[in-house]
């Protein structure tokens, strides 16, 4: 009977590992690094339509829209090839510039 019940106990334990990794794993695929946050600069006649589809290619997530200048803040999730997604913004038309860091909390709304 011990022994029935330590296999249980060794079962539920290993279940239970194993979960927890899973949920690990689940966690760091949809993840936020600050490495991983941009900012664009846009002019008046920006695109938002094909901003908002590339964003939403990338899993990424709009943070903040920036009040005083013409600018939003979008966290790409960890997962995410930093370089491919500036290039993939920049050549939105009416985009500016597209700049990698952390998002200025002086001149953000929400």
């Amino acid at each position: 009977m011990k022994k029935l019940l330590l296999i249980a106990i060794l079962l539920l334990s290993s279940m239970s590992a194993t979960f927890a990794q899973q949920q690990t794993k689940q966690k760091s695929e949809t993840q936020i690094d600050d490495s991983l946050k941009v900012t664009l600069y846009y002019s008046e006649g920006v695109d938002f339509e094909q901003v908002f589809k590339i964003a939403g290619k990338l899993n990424a997530i709009l943070v903040h829209k920036y009040e005083s200048i013409k600018a939003i803040a979008i966290c790409l999730p960890f997962t995410s090839n930093l370089n491919s997604a500036i290039e993939e913004f920049k050549n939105i038309n009416g985009v500016l510039k597209v700049e990698q860091g952390k998002i200025d909390n002086l001149t953000k709304t929400d």
